[in-house]
């Protein structure tokens, strides 16, 4: 969450300055958001391989030392599956953070400006207390993707969160416990119902966390 909106928030305000080429980084950056979940996992798992296109460039540039089988380590699994979501989702963000910059009344930076202040400060104390609905927004649903996230693991590792249960969530310990695995055995309905009640109980609070924190510093505004 903190890698993918950091990442959407420096795009967002860099997309804002109107650089060379921002009508097209705008469709580079969010035309990964449309593909298919499964598309992006099946892809990013063959990229991943042993023999994939990761370890190929690794190889080209002279880094042969870090080849690896990404999703085969557990020391590497989860952070490649972490990559691979935030690559997918960064223009989400990215697009929002830029909508809501752009909102902004240009008199107020204009102001800013006029008074010397650096582009730091500006952002820092101007843009970004400004834009705290839209990061409220982005808060709440990257916590909700994240405690809900499924299919990405399903299809770039296993049911089992391998190797070594160093990708298992909660998503895929309850679809495991649920509807019966090679390691869980027979369906347990009971316990993944209560384990369903458990993610829907985290989801909200935390939810609702970052709302009451975003609301209290609007007020403040």
């Amino acid at each position: 969450m903190l890698i993918q909106n950091g990442l959407g928030l420096l795009f967002g305000y860099a997309l804002s300055k109107k650089i060379a080429g921002a009508a097209v980084f705008k469709r580079v950056f969010f035309i990964p958001v449309l593909f298919s979940i499964v598309a992006v996992g099946f892809l990013w798992s063959m990229y991943l391989k042993n023999d994939g296109l990761v370890n190929s460039f690794l190889n080209l540039i002279g880094l042969s030392s870090y080849q690896r089988a990404w999703l085969g380590d557990e020391h590497t699994a989860l952070l490649a599956v972490i990559i691979t979501n935030i690559w997918r989702w960064v223009g989400f963000p990215s697009l929002v953070f830029l909508a809501a910059i752009d909102s902004i009344d240009q008199s107020c930076l204009e102001a800013a400006y006029i008074d010397g202040v650096s582009e730091r400060c500006l952002f820092w104390r101007i843009i970004l207390p400004l834009i705290v609905p839209a990061l409220t927004v982005i808060t709440v649903l990257t916590v909700i993707g994240s405690l809900n996230v499924f299919e990405q693991i399903y299809i770039m590792t296993d049911l089992g969160g391998g190797p070594d249960y160093s990708t298992d969530t909660i998503g895929t310990l309850f679809y495991r416990t649920a509807f019966g695995s090679v390691d869980t055995g027979n369906p347990e309905i009971g316990i993944g119902s209560a384990i369903s009640v458990v993610i829907y109980v985290v989801t909200l609070a935390i939810s609702m966390f970052s709302m009451l924190v975003g609301k209290a510093k609007e007020i403040r505004l």
